[in-house]
């Protein structure tokens, strides 16, 4: 078998380049810590984006009087929630207060392509919006479900609400390629927006539903509204279900059991430890809301914390575990000491077939709170780390005998570990971070938490004995630039005889 010398040449080159190329994908260098602001402390965040001019939109509740970007609020009695907007820099453009005088939660703040911003939760009192909008909750209700918009200014345009007695909240949100609002969360019993109507299998107040209900985005009109799980046990809970939309409107709903249940009308999964530890459902659903398939991470105890789906429509999802659990095919055991928690990320096609898993190996407790995807399909993941702990190749040691470390980490579409990036303070607390955004193709903004004086490589943050939300920044455009592929060989005849023709020499 005979190969011309400049084809030989090239066919070599080719090899190199796939072999480095190979290389390349794996053990980076981590990029370096730009900038980190504090945004108050003692509130709980509950939702983060960002729209396309790079602002950022905040979501919360808070108990006690709070800063939150340099604007103090007192809660109007019990829980108050809030939604501030934010610039490319971290000033404060505007923020609401929504508190009646029982107790109200924001959970989840979603932006659409021009700016408009809806925020969900649940309100048990009087909200004045602005702009003559009221929400008035149920009397005698434990919350009722809000669903409302303002513009990029700030000004309250419209607001849903459910009308019925029993609990309802909004969890999560997202947009189809026609810019409809599709909404998730929790009802007990029944639940009621305008004039639909559904109802639970179950009737008990200790036992709540799941939903799913799409909007128009302009009026806030209601286009449908259904239940997509439930449970018939006497005590069931459902941590609030998370929400990725795929253009098409096909959606996956992400969220946690504690007893058996069934998604969609029929397809039952039952829990193999019942009121004792949670499992992770993952649930696929199509455009007209009837359900598809259900991924059941069963065994130990174990949680999902987010979701995010690329273009092809694959599911990557994060989240911890104790104990051994079965994710598919793979049985995975944690490592540290009794209880401590192991990280998992994983990637599930758009079929429902799990196609890898990856996972921390520490001493103590490690946990995953967000996914997003770069340009290239990338995940990058936030969360914290205890003691010591191993992702992949890469390890990470804590700077003190604190509770826990700020860590952020990159895969490649394949789940291999390309860096992890450390950030804390080196005292007895608990720091970690909690939100992820892609601020432009490959500036990542990293929202979380830290209980003192902590350090972001070269930069410190000053935030005494206190907890303090930071809102911190990483370039990655070195290291997310596409490494030039080369082009797929084939050879012809085949088989071969004495001379081989191969196509990349043509």
């Amino acid at each position: 078998m005979r190969i011309s010398t400049l084809c030989a040449v090239r066919y070599a080159v080719v090899v190199l380049l796939s072999f480095l190329t190979g290389l390349s994908a794996v053990a980076q260098t981590a990029p370096v810590w730009q900038s980190v602001i504090s945004l108050g402390g003692q509130h709980s965040i509950s939702g983060f984006t960002i729209d396309g001019a790079g602002n950022y939109y905040l979501t919360g509740y808070f108990s006690r009087p709070v800063t939150i970007a340099g604007r103090q609020l007192t809660t109007a009695g019990g829980f108050d929630g809030y939604v501030a907007k934010l610039s490319p820099s971290g000033t404060l453009l505007w923020l609401h207060q929504l508190g009646s005088t029982d107790h109200d939660h924001v959970h989840s703040v979603a932006v659409d392509k021009v700016g408009n911003v809806y925020v969900t939760g649940s309100a048990t009192g009087t909200l004045a919006l602005g702009n003559n909008l009221t929400f008035t909750g149920p009397a005698g209700t434990e919350g009722t479900m809000f669903l409302i918009r303002y513009s990029p200014q700030g000004i309250a345009e419209w607001v849903q609400q459910s009308n019925t007695i029993a609990f309802s909240t909004g969890t999560s949100m997202g947009f189809d390629a026609a810019g409809n609002l599709y909404l998730t969360g929790l009802y007990e019993r029944a639940l009621t927006i305008g004039s639909t109507t559904i109802t639970s299998s179950n009737s008990l107040r200790t036992t709540r539903t799941g939903y799913l209900s799409r909007f128009a985005a302009a009026t806030g009109s209601l286009q449908s509204l259904k239940t997509v799980f439930h449970s018939d046990a006497t005590r069931a809970v459902f941590n609030g279900p998370k929400l990725i939309v795929l253009p098409t409107g096909s959606t996956y709903i992400l969220t946690s059991i504690l007893s058996n249940a069934t998604f969609g009308s029929s397809t039952t999964v039952t829990h193999p430890n019942p009121d004792s530890k949670l499992n992770g459902i993952a649930a696929k659903y199509d455009a007209q809301g009837t359900l598809e398939w259900v991924q059941h991470f069963k065994g130990g105890d174990n949680r999902i914390d987010a979701g995010v789906a690329d273009a092809a429509g694959n599911l990557f999802v994060v989240g911890d575990f104790y104990g051994t659990t079965a994710f598919g095919s793979s049985i995975l055991t944690t490592s540290g000491y009794i209880n401590s928690y192991d990280t998992y990320l994983t990637k599930i096609s758009s079929q429902g077939v799990m196609q890898w898993i990856q996972r921390s190996v520490g001493d103590g407790d490690e946990h995953w709170n967000d996914v997003k995807l770069d340009a290239s399909g990338s995940p990058y993941v936030s969360g914290s780390f205890q003691l010591t702990t191993a992702f992949g190749s890469l390890s990470l040691t804590a700077f003190g005998s604190g509770f826990h470390d700020i860590v952020v980490a990159a895969y490649t579409p394949q789940g291999q570990i390309k860096w992890v990036k450390q950030a804390g303070s080196t005292g007895f607390a608990f720091d970690y971070a909690q939100f992820l955004a892609f601020t432009s193709q490959y500036d990542l903004s990293v929202l979380g938490n830290v209980g003192g004086n902590s350090t972001f490589g070269p930069l410190s943050l000053s935030a005494g004995t206190t907890e303090n939300t930071f809102l911190a920044h990483l370039n990655t455009s070195v290291l997310a630039t596409q490494t030039p592929r080369p082009s797929a060989l084939s050879m012809y005849p085949n088989p071969a005889t004495d001379w081989v023709q191969l196509s990349a020499c043509l």
